[in-house]
């Protein structure tokens, strides 16, 4: 949001903020003059936080703000576009995403970006939203899974955002993002971040999980 309140001329109130003197419509893409963010001071003798954690929570973020819908059209190609639209119909995301697996010359598919693509492709069905606070509870649950994890591979960042919606209650926006398919690296993730978080709400998370992919997931609850 603007420093001022002003919303943007399409009547969004969600801008990225630049940094260096601009920040961008998250609707419609366009840039608005704002004010330059104050320098933290250094202090000496502390130590530097690694890059890999920033890293780390952008890519969430984008995650995150793709299943939000907090994004133009512009950052889904016009290939793509044509595509989907000489392709309509459609029933729903599966739909959606069955078609954009059967185009091997599309160079981006954007599977992140289904739900955005349901609700402009499919105006009969009511995509979900998260609110403000929620975008800011799941991205306290990713700095929480992020602190955890130091050494060894990371956990797929589409499986962190579908554990932490289902840890946040959400579990309603499960058919409209992209999830990883592989039930052994489903399996191992769910326990590593059963790890992570309370283990008394493990089997919950399992069982919330199962509603998407019930095969693996009852297999993982019986071991």
């Amino acid at each position: 949001m603007q420093p001022d309140g002003t919303p943007c001329t399409c009547g969004s109130r969600f801008f990225d903020e630049g940094g260096f003197g601009l920040n961008f419509c998250l609707s419609c893409g366009k840039g608005r003059v704002s004010g330059f963010q104050k320098p933290e001071q250094f202090i000496s003798q502390v130590p530097l936080v690694g890059h890999q954690a920033y890293t780390r929570v952008k890519r969430f973020k984008k995650y995150l703000c793709r299943a939000m819908r907090q994004q133009s059209s512009s950052t889904v190609p016009r290939a793509t576009w044509d595509y989907l639209l000489q392709k309509r119909p459609f029933t729903d995301t599966n739909h959606i995403q069955k078609c954009l697996k059967q185009a091997r010359h599309l160079k981006r598919k954007c599977y992140d970006s289904l739900p955005f693509l349901t609700a402009a492709l499919c105006p009969d069905i009511s995509v979900p939203r998260l609110t403000l606070a929620e975008k800011k509870w799941a991205i306290d649950l990713f700095y929480r899974i992020d602190r955890s994890i130091r050494l060894g591979p990371f956990v797929s960042y589409l499986f962190c955002l579908e554990y932490i919606l289902v840890h946040m209650k959400r579990a309603d926006m499960l058919p409209f993002i992209n999830k990883i398919k592989c039930p052994k690296r489903r399996t191992a993730y769910t326990r590593r971040l059963d790890g992570i978080f309370d283990r008394k709400q493990s089997r919950g998370i399992l069982e919330s999980l199962s509603v998407s992919h019930p095969m693996h997931a009852r297999k993982a609850l019986q071991r």
